[in-house]
């Protein structure tokens, strides 16, 4: 049983631990080909005529498409993008930031592009606030 004083640790080497398996996981990588389509039909657009009846947050996008292709990798980036911005431990988002990272590289567009989307909100977010952007609390 872990200790109080060992959960920032224990929350960050998880952290980790889920980023470097998360694609072995899901087998999912970017230098295997598509063969199936799942990803042509995850982001089909509709056709222009009938597009001007949605409203633009129903179309699909990046986190549909991610979704419909592989829900299990789709699930572990979500919680990489939340442990990124929720948790009150500075190793745990770092190992977050290098977890996220990490799938981006080896994953496919539409896990890339959430990745490099969740931290570059992280870097606005650090710019817009000075003293987030200075690391860890002394």
């Amino acid at each position: 049983i872990a200790r109080a004083q060992d959960a920032p640790a224990l929350e960050a080497a998880l952290t980790w631990h889920l980023g470097e398996n998360a694609n072995y996981c899901a087998g999912e990588y970017a230098w295997v080909a598509d063969t199936d389509g799942a990803l042509v039909a995850a982001a089909e657009i509709p056709d222009p005529d009938e597009a001007a009846s949605f409203l633009p947050s129903f179309l699909p996008g990046p986190s549909c498409a991610a979704a419909a292709r592989n829900p299990s990798l789709d699930s572990s980036v979500t919680t990489l993008q939340r442990i990124l911005m929720t948790s009150p431990d500075f190793a745990a988002r770092c190992a977050a930031v290098q977890a996220l990272t990490t799938v981006a590289v080896r994953s496919g567009e539409p896990f890339r592009l959430r990745c490099y989307a969740a931290l570059r909100g992280l870097q606005r977010s650090a710019s817009a606030d000075p003293a987030a952007a200075a690391g860890p609390p002394a």
